[in-house]
């Protein structure tokens, strides 16, 4: 049957000579070959899979492959479509057809004669024009049509074949009509492909047979170029049933690969107002890979579809497209069709209606980035932020854009700042990495989401403000923000504005009495015992907690580099650190709650990183190294694992003597701390539970436990 689906598609791929449209056509370059060998070999891959395929000769002994001929402008759009869904490679071009030689064939015949089609016993076959790309998706492949003497020794083969040989399964469909449509169009576009029942009213769509090795390799190399669904797998024959046909004849007939030739054809410009099955799946081809995503994606919305969004129409989506059609009172065929999609794509963006969601290309901030522009609108420049205030169509809505030159250090102090903030509440998860962060933030009223990143000593990020009990609207926009955030030439500069305006550029501008040294501790037991670093305690005469708690020195050993304070304070349970003594894992994640710009803040911040080593620069076996960025006020920090049990407690920078990357920080770790408590007679609660707790309770634990320590002369 291979033999029949390639005659049908060389016939389609044939053209006329480029030397009769060289001086306005072109081609798509997609590979050179030093030899004809390879050249056919290749040639003849490529015809199996995309239309247009040509091969010529390019002159000292190399040969090309390419698609074609298009308009320059036709070119350039298949160029970027087939680049897009990587069906060839990414370094592919436009080439005028007058730099081409002598056309080639598959076979190695002579390069002036065109490319073979037809192999002699199929002589009877007819020789159909080339389509060209304007038409090949409205009308119908004409296929060669084997004799029934053929079919029947086909049918023998194949007989004797499937009982040691194996398929690629690459779909099921719920009825026989569904199945047949899908066998054609998979037929005009693979080899092997075969129809057969699998039992219970389905019947599946499958590629070959072959010997297993040969099955995992069509599988491999299909996937790789999405030529079939990703669910697709490898199934013996013997579990297949009766084969079917696409005419729907009997099933012990062998599968027909093409119409008859006195078949109805529907000319282009003739094409009925309501879209046939089949044309439903000729359109549903023209999608691209984007396109297809958003379909699963608004089906996974409608509550139809619970699978991978990858633009694959397996067995999932079709079963999620019937059960659409289904509710909607259409046809279940699994089968959209272009009406179809349009309704199922209307619903998905019902709720947006009003939003009039466009590009806004900021080219002061140097932002380019979708916006609700029905709900907010531009109201001020003030470093580094960018204003959109409510229009009043959704209240209390705001949009920021974040921008500024800046370092990592810069960064992370926006991302203290920022918290300051009243349109970002202290309740929500939030994560910071050395080159971008994340804050979110939920009250009675709003829900705040905040993102940022460093890139080329730029920070540019965006904020989205919107009321609490309206997530669903707020979701999708965030996700067109998320998805369409680009950064452009230009950064908000706060030397271009007014020196009255107001900013909130790191810390700059606000003075405070503040104490001689700031760092921070967590509670490890009920009775307010506190455990910090050395460094903070030294010379100080006296040591407040927050702001105005109290505290004295129980313990300062500088060789650990840890202090111990007792306070009046009786803190309840959820506020005590639990020591997790063990011995964590490497790599593992981590995070650090420390007060990186000691009391300016009113709640510690959280810093996530992972373990790097288990033991010290020195081999000490009282610390583990860090990779995380952390600034000075963290030390003293509980370090935690994704069970929020604490592990070690940030270590001061003792490594004065020499210079380590930033990302380079040590915890003492949980068993010395629980060994330096036992030695005071003071019993620290104990944890051995491993299991992840949520993001926003991880946050919401340690900033109940850490405090800010302060020396003061």
């Amino acid at each position: 049957m291979s033999r029949f689906i390639f005659i049908a598609i060389a016939t389609v791929i044939m053209g006329p000579a480029p030397e009769a449209l060289a001086q306005e056509t072109a081609y798509v370059q997609i590979e050179a070959q030093p030899n004809l060998a390879t050249a056919q070999d290749r040639l003849r891959d490529y015809a199996s899979a995309l239309p247009d395929v040509n091969g010529f000769e390019l002159g000292r002994g190399w040969y090309g492959i390419a698609l074609g001929p298009y308009q320059r402008e036709e070119a350039a759009r298949v160029l970027r479509k087939l680049r897009a869904e990587r069906l060839i490679p990414r370094d592919s071009y436009i080439k005028a057809a007058d730099r081409y030689g002598r056309r080639i064939s598959i076979t190695g015949q002579d390069a002036n004669t065109t490319m073979p089609i037809t192999e002699a016993e199929t002589s009877d076959s007819s020789i159909i024009p080339r389509v060209t790309q304007n038409t090949d998706l409205d009308t119908p492949y004409p296929e060669s049509v084997a004799t029934t003497d053929d079919l029947q020794a086909q049918q023998n083969d194949m007989s004797a074949i499937m009982q040691a040989g194996f398929y690629v399964q690459i779909e099921a469909q719920p009825n026989l009509a569904t199945a047949q449509d899908r066998l054609r169009d998979y037929a005009s576009t693979l080899p092997d492909v075969n129809g057969f029942e699998l039992g219970r009213g389905w019947y599946g769509i499958a590629l070959g047979p072959y010997q297993r090795e040969e099955a995992a390799r069509v599988l491999r190399k299909l996937r790789a170029e999405r030529l079939v669904p990703r669910d697709s797998y490898i199934k013996g024959a013997d579990r297949y049933g009766r084969r079917i046909s696409i005419t729907g004849q009997d099933a012990k007939t062998t599968l027909p690969v093409s119409e008859t030739e006195d078949v109805a054809r529907t000319e282009p410009d003739q094409r009925p107002a309501r879209e046939t099955r089949r044309q439903a799946q000729k359109s549903e081809l023209q999608l691209v890979r984007q396109e297809r995503m958003a379909l699963q994606l608004a089906l996974e919305w409608s509550g139809f579809y619970n699978a991978a969004i990858d633009g694959a129409f397996g067995p999932s989506t079709r079963y999620a497209m019937a059960a659409w059609q289904q509710s909607n009172g259409f046809e279940a065929t699994g089968i959209l069709t272009t009406a179809q999609r349009a309704e199922l794509l209307s619903q998905y963006n019902a709720i947006l209606d009003g939003m009039d969601i466009q590009t806004v290309r900021d080219t002061s901030a140097g932002i380019s980035i979708d916006l609700p522009l029905g709900v907010v609108a531009f109201d001020r420049y003030e470093s580094p932020l960018v204003h959109f205030k409510p229009t009043g169509t959704v209240e209390g809505a705001r949009v920021l854009l974040v921008s500024q030159p800046g370092d990592s250090k810069r960064l992370a102090g926006l991302y203290e700042i920022m918290q300051t903030l009243d349109i970002v509440p202290l309740d929500g998860p939030r994560v910071r990495n050395s080159d971008s962060f994340t804050l979110t933030g939920q009250n009675g009223s709003i829900v705040s989401h905040t993102q940022a990143w460093l890139d080329d000593d730029i920070i540019k990020g965006f904020t989205l403000i919107w009321p609490v009990g309206d997530e669903e609207r707020r979701i999708r926009i965030l996700a067109a923000m998320k998805s369409s955030f680009a950064p452009i030439d230009g950064v908000l500069a706060p030397t271009a504005l007014p020196e009255d305006t107001p900013n909130i550029d790191l810390v700059s501008g606000i003075t405070l009495d503040k104490p001689k040294a700031s760092a921070s501790g967590f509670f490890v037991n009920s009775q307010g015992v506190v455990v910090t670093t050395q460094s903070v305690i030294a010379d100080c005469d006296r040591i407040t907690l927050n702001k105005d708690d109290e505290a004295e020195v129980v313990l300062s050993d500088p060789t650990l580099g840890v202090a111990v304070l007792r306070t009046s304070l009786t803190i309840d349970q959820t506020a005590v650190a639990h020591l997790n003594n063990g011995t964590p894992r490497l790599r593992s994640e981590v995070a650090v709650a420390g007060y990186s710009f000691g009391g300016i803040l009113p709640s510690a911040a959280m810093t996530f990183g992972h373990i790097a080593n288990l033991r010290g620069l020195n081999d000490e076996d009282t610390l583990f190294r860090l990779e995380i960025r952390t600034l000075q006020g963290d030390a003293g920090g509980p370090v935690m694992d994704e069970s929020g049990a604490v592990i070690g407690m940030l270590v001061a920078d003792a490594t004065q003597e020499r210079q380590l990357p930033d990302n380079v920080n040590f915890a003492l770790n949980a068993r010395t701390i629980q060994q330096v408590l036992s030695n005071l007679s003071m019993l620290p609660q104990l944890s051995d539970d491993d299991e992840r707790i949520h993001p926003e309770d991880l946050t919401r634990k340690a900033t109940a436990m850490t405090v800010v320590v302060n020396c003061w002369e």
